[in-house]
């Protein structure tokens, strides 16, 4: 589902007019070399709320601001922007996908099997399922003389 609201707010923004659309879809555009330090929070009628991830970089917006408001209103071509805040925020990171579980070396020796359990595995008509018991058996005792 997240893939298809990825691919699906592109296109509803694209569909719209709003400034606050063209705003959102080129904000890295907009500040340029700042999109690694900053994000977009929100836009509040003439407000644009800023997150930056670095506290140290906040003070030097705050004192860029009115020229930060000037390349936005710029590049909407209407002063939308009258002010803009900054808060501290953490940066987004990218979920990674699952990572893949160490797989144990198993060495695949020959199945034992008991009398009682040969007598059980001959009672299964079913031949794939009487070879994946075989299998899953003898997973089980290479597992249990590993430990």
């Amino acid at each position: 589902m997240a893939v298809l609201l990825k691919d699906l707010v592109p296109r509803i923004i694209e569909g719209t007019n709003d400034w606050r659309a063209v705003l959102l879809k080129n904000w890295p555009t907009i500040v340029g070399s700042l999109a690694t330090r900053v994000r977009l929070e929100k836009i509040s009628q003439d407000m644009i709320i800023i997150g930056v991830y670095e506290s140290h970089w906040m003070q030097e917006l705050y004192l860029l601001s009115p020229v930060l408001i000037d390349s936005v209103n710029d590049f909407l071509g209407k002063p939308y922007i009258k002010q803009a805040r900054f808060k501290l925020v953490e940066e987004k990171v990218a979920p990674t996908h699952f990572r893949a579980r160490e797989k144990k070396n198993i060495v695949q020796r020959e199945v034992v099997l008991t009398t009682a359990q040969k007598g059980a595995l001959e009672k299964i008509m079913d031949p794939q399922l009487r070879d994946a018991l075989i299998g899953f058996w003898g997973k089980c005792q290479s597992l249990s003389s590993s430990k």
